[in-house]
This record gives C-alpha cells, structure tokens and sequence, in this order.
C-alpha cells in the first residue's frame, strides 16, 4: 500500500487517482507486465469433464478468496466505515469478484492454501501474462533483490487510476531509471534504491476491467483495495512484525517467511483509503445519517491535513498572498451577510459582538498585573495619537469639516449622557469650573483688546 501522498488517516495515496498526465502511457509496452487470469486455460486435450473441473475449481478459488477477504474486514479496526457498507456479507463480495471478473495469477491462490510460504521461483512466478494496462486496475508486487542477499524485499500495491493500472506501474519505472516521481514513492523504495536494492521483477498478481459507470467503478475501486490488503496481510509484506487488528491473519509464521522476503509496506491496511473521496459514493441513495456524518468529517479531516500541508511549504510570498486573500473573502462575506440582514438581526449582532468583546476584554484583564494595563493603555493611547496625527495631515476642508462636526457631536451627547447621571454636588462642581473657564476667557479677551497695537512698520 502507497503511502507518501495521502494524508488524512496517516496514508498519501493520491496519486493513483490524480488527473497527472503521464506521456510515456501511450508508448506502453503491453508485454512489459504480464496479465494473469485465474480461469484454468482449456488444454487441447480437454474435453467437457476437463472444463467442468477447471470451472469447479475456479469457483473454489474465488469461493476461498472472498471468504479470507470478509473475515479479515470484519476483523479489521482500521477499516473505512464505508468499505464496511460497501461489502456487508461474504455474498456481496463474492458475488463482486465474479461480476467485475476478476483475475488472479495462476498459482496464487494454492500458494496462499499452502502450509508452508511459497519459494523464490513461485513468488516470481505470480504474473499475469495479458495485463492491459490502458484498461485494468491491477494489485501488483514490486520484488526487489540485492546480489549479497539471498532474501527478497516485496512491496504490495495497487493501481485504481481511471487511465488503468500501467500509469502507476509506470511511475515506478521512471523512477528507477532517473529518479523521477520520487515524492509519489512508497516510502520505503527510494531508500531501497539508495540501499544497492535492484528491482529483479514487477508482478501484477489481479486485475479488474475498468467498468463504464461510476458506480461500479467504485465498487471496483473498492474491491482492489479489499484484495491489496489481504494479499499484502496474508503473504505479511509488511516491514512490521505486527499491525494491529490484521496481524493475525498472517498466513505463516514470520520465522518461516524471513527466510525467504521481507515486507517493505509501511501504511498498514488499504482498507484505510475506502473512503468517498477516492473511491466514489456507490451507495449514496442508502446512506444512513450516521454513516453520511462520518464520511462529513472524513472529508473535513483530509481537507485540513491538506492545507496544514500547503501552508507548511509555502514561501513568504506565499503566505502574505494568501492571508490577504483571506481577508478579502472573509470582509465580502461579511458585507454580503450585513447587506441582507434585518435591523433586529443588525442589533442582534452588534449586541453580540460588542458582549464577546467585553468578555474577552475582562478575561484579558483578570490575568494582568496593574502595571501591564498601564502600559497597554499607553500604548494604545500613543498609537491612538499617531493614528490621528496621520489621519488629520492627510485630510482636506471637507473632510476636517466632517470629522470636527462628529467630535463636536460626540462631544454634546458625552456632556448630555454626565449631565443625566451627575449627583447634586457634581453639578455643583461642573458649573463652578464654567464660570471659572468662563471668566478666563472674558479676562483673555479683554486683555487683547486692550493691548496697544503693534506697529508693523
């Protein structure tokens, strides 16, 4: 299972399913990988006992596969929510595999019956010998060797991309000869790579026609991911010895099997990646609220994990430009909210902000010292100051018109609002202080008038 490109539940897999373009698909060579069916291939000799046994053993086969299949999603606590909707029962997912007609490489499924772990020869072996890859998904193993070691390194994968399983299959041959794709890689092949590994085969083991409607193409999708996790548990091409709910259904002992390979899948189970975003909504009519409020907060989920992700690797620029697009969106959709508002609901909404300022105002407060408010307030004052400095300089006549008539009304209401609450004693007071003002301005006054005047000459 890939696991560099999705993100939202510790996996990045998106890269099966993106619209990149890839321009070495159209000169495929369609005998590079091998496409394998499982259906027993008629022999000259054959008669009709021959086709009836083939076909008893092929439904045998599938039979064993979709029973496996089921037993290890039900067991499986990772699971998608909706790969649990999707396949209910062993019915649904037989009945799947023979719908979609899916294909196993000749060999696989006796191997995996088998008591003890297939050789080196059967493991190179599982190949399908027809593969199309323009037109099949596929679940396929990358088997790596070193000339030092006599074990084999395999990882397990699958390609659901709607352009067919070569463009992934293709990727990885780019990336072995020129080292391109590195960042859509398992994350273990690059060091593999690094490691002297040498890629000794490419093997896909089942593959699935892509279906014409978007419904089946999901339950396609599904149906891959189903069989890339039991393949990759049963045979354990995991690089951990344990995983949790599926470690289990490990077909043989780990002892056994490092005598032979050692796993270098390092995402856990597929079944992880069922989800709406990448593999489609086929049971969208049937939904439950429940399981539609899931895949809500899915989808919320890899859409945050994704945008932590873009800002983390952004440039300055980057992020100056974005926090100033978000100030233009959210100050448009503010002004297109208050544009169709009510008066009540206008009221309504200045009542409100103006109590979750006051609250964050008094929470604010409560956890300064005395001297911190002194010094905001300072510092708000001084800015204050600067700010109107700034604005008064820039203003015309009109608009130092405008902005005297204001505080001359904010004044009068200031003075109207302390008249309404003063005691007897301060009015007492306040009128006192205007005779004193009062008079100094009448002594002013006088004082002028009665000065000489100056000879300007």
């Amino acid at each position: 299972m890939d696991t560099d490109m999705y993100d939202e539940y510790g996996l990045e897999r998106s890269y099966d399913d993106s619209e990149e373009d890839y321009d070495s698909c159209d000169a495929f060579d369609e005998d590079h990988y091998t496409y394998l069916a499982l259906c027993m291939t008629e022999t000259d000799e054959g008669g009709s006992e021959g086709n009836s046994s083939a076909d008893t053993d092929l439904d045998q086969n599938l039979s064993w596969v979709a029973k496996k299949a089921y037993h290890l999603l039900i067991n499986d606590s990772s699971a998608s929510i909706l790969s649990r909707a999707m396949f209910p029962d062993f019915e649904s997912i037989y009945n799947k595999i023979l719908q979609t007609e899916l294909r196993l490489s000749p060999g696989l499924v006796e191997a995996l019956q088998a008591e003890s772990p297939p050789s080196h020869s059967q493991i190179l072996s599982f190949h399908l010998d027809d593969f199309d890859g323009r037109n099949e998904f596929c679940v396929y193993m990358q088997v790596f060797q070193r000339d030092e070691e006599y074990i084999l390194t395999i990882y397990c994968g699958s390609s659901t991309h709607i352009r067919g399983g070569s463009k992934r299959l293709l990727q990885y041959d780019s990336f072995l000869e020129d080292g391109t794709y590195a960042s859509s890689m398992p994350k273990l092949i690059p060091q593999l790579a690094k490691d002297g590994w040498k890629r000794s085969a490419a093997l896909v083991i089942a593959a699935i026609p892509i279906p014409d409607s978007n419904h089946d193409i999901s339950y396609s999708k599904g149906l891959i991911l189903l069989l890339e996790t039991l393949f990759t548990t049963a045979f354990w091409f995991h690089c951990a010895n344990t995983n949790g709910s599926i470690t289990t259904f490990s077909l043989w002992d780990r002892s056994e099997t490092l005598k032979i390979w050692k796993g270098a899948c390092t995402g856990g189970s597929a079944l992880k990646e069922a989800v709406e975003g990448r593999i489609g909504n086929p049971l969208t009519e049937s939904y439950s609220p429940s399981l539609l409020a899931e895949m809500k907060e899915m989808r919320a989920k890899r859409a945050r994990y994704r945008k932590a992700q873009k800002k983390a690797n952004e440039t300055p620029e980057e992020t100056k430009a974005r926090l100033e697009k978000d100030q233009i969106r959210k100050r448009n959709q503010r002004e297109e909210v208050q544009m169709k508002e009510t008066a009540e609901e206008k009221k309504e909404r200045k009542a409100k902000h103006a109590a979750q300022f006051l609250h964050s105002k008094t929470i604010l407060a409560a956890s300064l010292t005395p001297e911190e408010i002194a010094e905001r307030k300072k510092k708000k004052n001084e800015s204050d100051r600067i700010g109107m400095a700034k604005k008064v300089a820039s203003e015309n006549t009109e608009q130092r018109e405008k902005r005297l008539a204001m505080k001359r009304k904010s004044e009068a209401k200031g003075r109207a609002r302390r008249k309404a609450t003063e005691t007897p004693e301060e009015k007492a007071e306040r009128n006192r202080q205007e005779r004193v003002r009062h008079a100094k301005r009448v002594a002013k006054k006088n004082a002028k008038s009665a000065a000489p005047p100056t000879n300007s000459a």
